[in-house]
């Protein structure tokens, strides 16, 4: 018992201290500086078309299923950002940073 309550106060401890830099990525970046394959990852998040993705990125499914999964569920937060007037949709991107903040806090265990 002691092992899991360790692990969990490490798994905590990283989900803390990684989650001011998700905020400031939704918030304040925008795909447009730096994160250019994200319009192609688009077309998977969206409706997962991998016919319409270029290759290689329509072979790298199941990131871009989860992100699909989680979008299809409603998960969003809605709030004011540098990509408001962009022409995607804010939840679809709000989902990909999150679930990248999710497998990025999950690695470190």
């Amino acid at each position: 018992m002691n092992f899991l309550k360790r692990n969990l106060a490490i798994l905590l401890y990283f989900a803390l201290t990684a989650f001011p830099l998700f905020y400031f990525v939704y918030k304040y970046s925008s795909p447009y500086v730096g994160m250019i394959d994200f319009f192609d990852y688009y077309k998977l998040y969206e409706a997962m078309d991998y016919h319409a993705a270029d290759s290689p990125l329509n072979m790298r499914l199941l990131s871009s299923f989860f992100v699909y999964l989680v979008n299809k569920a409603g998960l969003s937060y809605d709030t004011i950002t540098q990509i408001d007037n962009a022409p995607f949709q804010k939840s679809i991107y709000f989902n990909a940073v999150f679930l990248n903040y999710i497998w990025v806090v999950l690695t470190c265990m």
